[in-house]
């Protein structure tokens, strides 16, 4: 329902692109143990050439790769990360057919490259990397089939936990992190947005949007009368009825104390105005005991908040339970212009 949460998306534990930077880096680790193992692990002259070619074609490929998704504006994709482990085991295929003693002295870069899945990745990817993992490292070791039956199985349990622990961890992570903005942005009485992104949102207004200002008349005497419970009730009613005037792609706050504050885009004051009366009749069947006064203006302007809330201000003075509203065809910076004036039940 329109103003029920924020409409910001709510960012991941840590951003894509933050994922891309540890994962280049961590690659760039990788290659130098490569190197460092290629050059050492059987002493023959002839292999530690053939290892920097190896890896350093293999970089070269990646940074391509990656060039490649950057150009078509994938790398925002939390899957384009999965370039990195891939580029590692690509990695690991390669260095085992130029030097594969390095390679079978290297599995644990297989680890190391699902622990980054589970890392950067939602809970389940582990179950498509497997498959794809098992056959190269069964390759570069060499592994019989009795000795396969208890080394797979092993291994297949220690990427699992690797890569599947912390994707749930971080998934968890994920669902507190929303349900904190969605706490921070709510106001907790009424369910509508509260003032937490109001300055992001008023920013973005445009000259073909409208804003309005809504205040329950004597609402104090009626906190008085009836108890603050009873105002409680009172305006999450009144915070319901707006919901419920309100067209989809409009943005509901609780201003404050008994205001409340609507952005209305793509619409004029005089439309706004119109979803304020039509506001107005649906309150009057629920709560015909209060009447509400509002001000509307258009979003261009220096001040359109100023604006509405010095028209609801004039609504107040004529005598409240109306709505005011900038006329559609005049400068919305001129609020003395002549104003329509409607009644709010």
């Amino acid at each position: 329902m329109p103003g029920s949460r924020s409409a910001a998306a709510v960012a991941p534990v840590v951003p894509v692109t933050r994922w891309h930077v540890l994962g280049a880096r961590a690659f760039a680790a990788v290659a130098v143990v490569v190197l460092v193992a290629g050059a050492v692990s059987d002493g023959r002259l002839d292999t530690a050439p053939r290892v920097v070619l190896a890896v350093a074609g293999v970089v070269l490929a990646t940074l391509a790769v990656w060039a490649g998704l950057r150009r078509r504006g994938r790398d925002g994709s939390e899957r384009s990360v999965l370039l990195w482990p891939a580029a590692v085991l690509v990695l690991m295929v390669v260095l085992n057919l130029v030097s594969p003693l390095t390679a079978h002295e290297l599995p644990g870069l297989f680890t190391l490259a699902f622990l980054f899945v589970g890392l950067s990745q939602r809970p389940g990817t582990v179950w498509w990397c497997l498959p794809v993992a098992l056959v190269p490292y069964v390759w570069i070791l060499q592994i019989d089939l009795d000795v396969s039956l208890v080394r797979i199985p092993v291994i297949v349990a220690v990427w699992t936990l690797v890569a599947e622990v912390p994707a749930r961890l971080l998934g968890l992570l994920r669902v507190q992190a929303e349900e904190l903005s969605r706490t921070a942005s709510t106001d907790a009485l009424t369910g509508l947005a509260n003032r937490a992104d109001l300055d992001r949102t008023l920013a973005a207004l445009g000259p073909h949007d409208a804003v309005a200002i809504v205040d329950l008349d004597h609402f104090k005497r009626y906190n008085d009368t009836f108890g603050h419970p009873s105002g409680d009730v009172l305006l999450r009613d009144f915070a319901d009825c707006l919901r419920e005037s309100a067209r989809s792609g409009d943005r509901l706050f609780r201003y404050g104390g008994e205001e409340f504050l609507l952005v209305l885009p793509r619409t004029t004051p005089a439309a706004a105005a119109g979803v304020l009366r039509r506001t107005a009749g649906r309150w009057q069947q629920t709560r015909p005991e209060v009447t509400f006064s509002a001000g509307v203006a258009a979003g261009a302007g220096r001040d359109p908040l100023g604006s509405a809330d010095a028209l609801l201000y004039q609504a107040k003075e004529q005598g409240r339970d109306r709505v005011l509203a900038q006329p559609d065809a005049v400068d919305p910076d001129a609020p003395e212009a002549s104003l329509p004036q409607g009644t709010g039940s």
